[in-house]
C-alpha cells in the first residue's frame, strides 16, 4: 500500500512497533522535502531536557537569536514553546522529522518537546514517530498511521519483550496464553505501548507481531519471580474460564508452556492436575498434586488449594481413608478462603455420604449455600454443586417438591454466573424431578426446545445425563421401540467414553424396553452384556427387578418369583425392599395368589409405597395395580395411530376419521370447520359429513377412555395438547430443528447429535396407512431426513 506523502503545514503522527519501516518513511520524507529539513532521531541522552535544547539550537542556528529574546521577555516559562515560536519567525515552512519518541516517555523532556510540537508553525510540516501510542498534538489537519494500519511491517524481536517491566513481560506472557484478558493497568499499558489491542467486546489482547517473540520467550528462562507473576495471571484466567466454552481450555493452555517450566511452578502443576481430573485420569492427577504440593512446603507456601484437590481424588476413587486425613490436615490450617470454605464443606458432605449418614451430608452441603460469595465465581459454583447434590438426593429421596426448588436454583445461578457447561445439567435437573412423577411427566419436546446455548461446551457427563433423559423420557411415554432406539445411542456414547456408570443404565433401560415390546431374546443378550461388567452397586436392584419383569412378560412367573426372592434375601434400602416386594406380590396376585392383594395394599400405604405410586407408576400398572393415564400418543412414522398407555390402540373404522387426526396432529394450533371440510371432502361447506366424521373420531377415542381430547370452539377444532402426551412427528420436528439451529451458530458436533437422535425418531415414512392426500406433508417429511442423513454424514468427524 503506498504511505502517505507530508505536504508543507500537514502534521503525521507514526505510530508502530520495532523495525515497522517508520524511520524509512521518515528518510524518504526528508530527502523528498524542499525546504529546510531536521530529522531528529532521539537517544536516551535526549531525556536530559537542557542536552535536547542545546542540540535543538545547534540545529536551528537561525533561531537562536529569537528564542533568546523571547526568553529574556519571559513570554513563556517552556523553552520548548519559546522554540516553536522563534521558528516561526525565524523560518515559518521548516520541517520537523522526531523518530523514536518513545525514548522520552517518564522523562523531564517530554514535557517540552511536546510544547514545541503543538506550537510548531503550521506552516511547516511535522511528523513523529513512536513505538507506542502518541498523545493528542491538537494540531488541525493531524493525520494518524496507527499501528495496525496495513502501511506498517512490524518485527519485534523477544529482546524487545526482555526489555519490558517484570510486570508488563509477565502481563505479555500471561495473555500469549490466554488470547484475551480483561482491561488491568498492565494490559492497558500493552495496549499503548503497541503490545496489545483492545477487542470489540472489550478485552486485551496481544496484537499478532508480538505472538512469535512471546512463544519464543516462553521457552526461554525467565528471572526469579516473574513465573509466579505469570501464574497470578492464569489463576485469574481459570476463574473467568471455570465451567464455560471458551478457548483456549486450561489444557491447550498447558501444552504451550515447557514441561521444565510446568515441573517448577506449583500453580502450572495444579492446574495440569486439574485437567488429568477432568478426564478422569486421577493417578495422573495425584501426582501433579504431590509435586506442587511439595514445592508449596519447601517454600512456605499456601497448601490448601493442593489439599483440596487431593482430596476431591480421594473422594473419586473412594479412598476414605486418605479423605479422613486430608480433612483433618484442613481443618488444622488457618482461616480459609471463602471458596475453599466452600470446597472443604462439600468435602466434608461427601465424607457424610460415603458413610451412609446422608443427613449430615445435606447438612454440609446446605451449609455451603450460606457461604458469603462477594461476586467471586469459583463460590458461586460451589453452591451450584452443593444444589446439584441436593437435587440428585431430593430425587434419589423423592422429595419433588425440593428437588424443583433446588433444580430452579441451578439454572438461575448457571445462567447468571455463565456456568455454560453446566447449563444443560441444570435443565435436565428439572426434567428428573418431574419425571419423579410418571403420571404426569413431562413432554420430550420440552426436553429437546431449550435454549442453544445449553447445547455448547458440553461436559461428558452432562451429556450422557441428557441422553440418559431422552430414552428415560420416551419409555414414561410408554413408546417402547423409540426408547430401545435411543438406549442403543445412549450405549455407543457410553461406550466410546468409557463410562461404566452410564453403560450400565444404557443396557438396563435397553433390555427393559425390548422386554416390553417382546423382544425376550435380544433382552436376555443385552442382559448378559450387563452381566459382563464390573458391577455398579446402585444399579443391582434395578437390575433384578427389570429382570423378573422380563420373565414375567414370558410367563415364567415361577422363574421371576424365584429371582425376586433371592434378591430380596440380600441386604437392601427400604426403598429397594419395597418395590422388590411390590413387583413379587403383583405377579403372584395376576397368578391368583389371594392373599397377594391385602399385603399389596398395605405396601402401597407405607411412605414408600406411597412414593412408589407416582415414580413408577408404569411397573404398577403392568402389574394391575395402578389405573392407565388418561392421556394420548400419537404414533405418526409408519402407520398413523393413537394410544393410550402402551398397548391401548384405537381402532378406526373410517379412513376419513383417521385422516382428521393426521389434519390435526399436523396443525396442532387447531383447524377451521371449513379448512378441514375442504382437505376432506374438497368442500369447504360439507359440514354435515364433517361433523359425521368428527362423531367417529370421538367414538374411536373414547373407546380408549379419550373421548374427550377433541375440542371444538367457535368453528375451530384441535387437540387438547396437554392430553397429547407424546407426538413422534413433534419429537422428530424439536430434534431437526435444533440441529439446524446449532448448525447455523457453528456448533457442528452437537448439530450431528440431534440429527442422529432425530433419525432414530422419525427415520420412516409419515401417515404410512393414508392416501395420497397428505403426499406434501410426506415430501416436507422426506426432505428433512435426507437433510438430517447427509448433515450427519458430513459432519461425523465433528462429533
Amino acid at each position: 500500500m503506498d504511505m502517505p506523502t507530508l505536504h508543507p503545514g500537514g502534521t503525521i503522527l507514526l505510530s508502530a512497533g520495532p523495525r515497522a519501516g517508520k524511520s524509512a518513511l521518515l528518510g524518504r520524507w526528508q530527502q523528498e522535502s524542499t525546504q529546510p529539513t531536521l530529522l531528529l532521531t532521539l537517544s536516551v541522552e535526549d531525556r536530559v531536557p537542557e542536552f535536547l535544547r542545546h542540540r535543538l539550537l545547534l540545529a536551528w542556528p537561525e533561531v537562536r537569536e529569537p528564542y533568546e529574546a523571547l526568553t529574556r521577555s519571559g513570554l513563556s516559562p517552556s523553552w520548548g514553546a519559546r522554540l516553536a515560536i522563534a521558528l516561526a519567525e525565524a523560518t515559518p515552512t521548516t520541517c520537523l522529522l522526531v523518530d523514536d519518541l518513545h525514548l522520552l516517555e517518564d522523562s523531564e523532556a517530554l514535557p517540552e518537546l511536546l510544547a514545541l510540537l503543538r506550537h510548531f508553525p503550521r506552516t511547516g510540516a511535522l511528523a513523529v514517530a513512536s513505538r507506542h501510542r502518541l498523545p493528542s498534538l491538537q494540531r488541525p489537519g493531524c493525520h494518524s498511521l496507527e499501528a495496525d494500519a496495513p502501511h506498517w511491517h512490524e518485527a519485534p524481536h523477544p529482546d524487545d519483550l526482555i526489555t519490558l517491566p517484570d510486570p508488563l513481560r509477565a502481563e505479555a506472557l500471561a495473555l500469549t496464553l490466554t488470547e484475551t484478558a480483561p482491561p488491568s493497568p498492565e494490559g492497558l499499558e500493552l495496549v499503548r505501548r503497541n503490545l496489545a489491542h483492545l477487542t470489540p467486546d472489550d478485552t486485551v489482547q496481544l496484537r499478532r507481531p508480538w505472538l512469535s517473540p512471546a512463544h519464543v520467550l516462553i521457552q526461554q528462562s525467565q528471572p526469579d519471580g516473574l513465573w509466579p507473576q505469570v501464574e497470578r495471571r492464569l489463576s485469574a484466567h481459570a476463574t473467568r474460564l471455570l465451567r464455560t466454552a471458551r478457548k483456549p481450555s486450561l489444557a491447550d493452555l498447558l501444552q504451550r508452556i515447557p514441561t521444565a517450566v510446568r515441573a517448577a511452578q506449583p500453580y502450572l502443576l495444579q492446574l495440569e492436575g486439574d485437567t488429568h481430573c477432568a478426564t478422569g485420569q486421577y493417578l495422573q492427577a495425584l501426582g501433579c498434586y504431590r509435586q506442587a504440593l511439595a514445592l508449596r512446603e519447601a517454600a512456605k507456601g499456601p497448601t490448601a488449594d493442593l489439599l483440596i484437590r487431593l482430596a476431591k481424588v480421594a473422594t473419586a476413587t473412594e479412598d476414605l481413608d486418605a479423605l479422613q486425613v486430608l480433612l483433618a490436615r484442613l481443618e488444622a490450617l488457618p482461616a480459609l478462603e471463602p471458596t475453599q470454605h466452600a470446597q472443604t464443606l462439600h468435602l466434608k458432605g461427601l465424607s457424610h455420604w460415603f458413610e451412609g449418614r446422608q443427613d449430615q451430608a445435606e447438612e454440609r452441603w446446605r451449609e455451603i449455600l450460606g457461604v458469603p460469595a462477594a461476586g467471586e465465581r469459583a463460590v458461586y459454583y460451589e453452591q451450584f454443586r452443593a444444589l446439584r447434590n441436593l437435587q440428585s438426593l431430593s430425587v434419589n429421596q423423592y422429595r419433588q417438591a425440593d428437588a424443583l426448588r433446588y433444580a430452579d436454583q441451578m439454572l438461575r445461578l448457571a445462567t447468571t454466573h455463565g456456568f455454560q457447561v453446566d447449563l444443560l445439567r441444570a435443565h435436565q435437573a428439572k426434567f428428573d424431578a418431574l419425571a419423579l412423577d410418571e403420571n404426569a411427566p413431562p413432554r420430550f419436546e420440552q426436553l429437546v426446545s431449550l435454549p442453544l446455548d445449553a447445547f455448547i461446551g458440553l461436559s461428558t457427563e452432562n451429556f450422557l445425563c441428557y441422553l440418559l433423559g431422552l430414552s428415560g423420557n420416551a419409555y414414561q411415554h410408554q413408546d417402547h421401540a423409540l426408547a430401545a432406539r435411543l438406549c442403543r445411542y445412549h450405549l455407543g456414547h457410553a461406550q466410546a467414553h468409557d463410562n461404566l456408570e452410564h453403560m450400565h443404565a444404557a443396557y438396563l433401560g435397553l433390555m427393559n424396553a425390548l422386554s416390553r415390546i417382546g423382544r425376550f431374546e435380544e433382552a436376555a443378550a443385552t442382559r448378559d452384556e450387563l452381566l459382563r461388567l464390573q458391577p455398579v452397586a446402585k444399579y443391582a436392584g434395578s437390575l433384578a427387578r427389570q429382570w423378573a419383569l422380563a420373565l414375567h412378560r414370558q410367563g415364567r412367573d415361577a422363574e421371576a418369583v424365584e429371582h425376586l426372592q433371592r434378591h430380596l434375601n440380600t441386604p437392601l434400602s427400604e426403598h429397594d425392599t419395597t418395590f422388590g416386594r411390590l413387583v413379587l406380590l403383583g405377579i403372584e396376585a395376576k397368578a391368583g395368589d389371594a392373599n397377594a392383594p391385602a399385603a399389596i395394599d398395605a405396601l402401597l400405604a407405607t411412605p414408600h409405597g406411597q412414593r412408589l405410586r407416582k415414580s413408577e407408576s408404569l411397573v404398577l400398572e403392568e402389574l394391575g395395580l395402578a389405573e392407565p393415564r388418561p392421556v394420548l400418543r400419537i404414533r405418526g412414522f409408519g402407520d398413523l395411530g393413537a394410544y393410550r398407555g402402551a398397548a391401548q390402540a384405537a381402532r378406526w373404522p373410517r379412513k376419513k376419521a383417521l385422516a382428521l387426526l393426521a389434519h390435526l396432529v399436523l396443525h396442532p394450533e387447531g383447524c377451521s370447520s371449513e379448512s378441514l371440510a375442504e382437505w376432506l371432502f374438497n368442500d369447504p361447506e360439507a359440514l354435515e359429513p364433517l361433523h359425521t366424521t368428527v362423531y367417529g373420531m370421538r367414538q374411536s377415542l373414547k373407546a380408549i377412555g379419550l373421548g374427550d381430547i377433541l375440542e371444538s370452539t367457535r368453528g375451530l377444532y384441535r387437540l387438547k395438547q396437554d392430553q397429547v402426551a407424546f407426538c413422534d412427528l413433534y419429537a422428530f420436528e424439536a430434534l431437526y430443528e435444533n440441529a439446524r439451529a446449532l448448525e447455523a451458530l457453528g456448533q457442528k458436533g452437537m448439530a450431528v447429535v440431534f440429527d442422529e437422535l432425530a433419525l432414530q425418531v422419525g427415520n420412516a415414512p409419515l401417515f404410512d396407512n393414508l392416501p395420497d392426500d397428505f403426499e406434501a406433508a410426506r415430501e416436507r417429511h422426506q426432505e428433512r431426513l435426507r437433510v438430517s442423513r447427509s448433515a450427519a454424514q458430513a459432519h461425523a468427524s465433528f462429533r
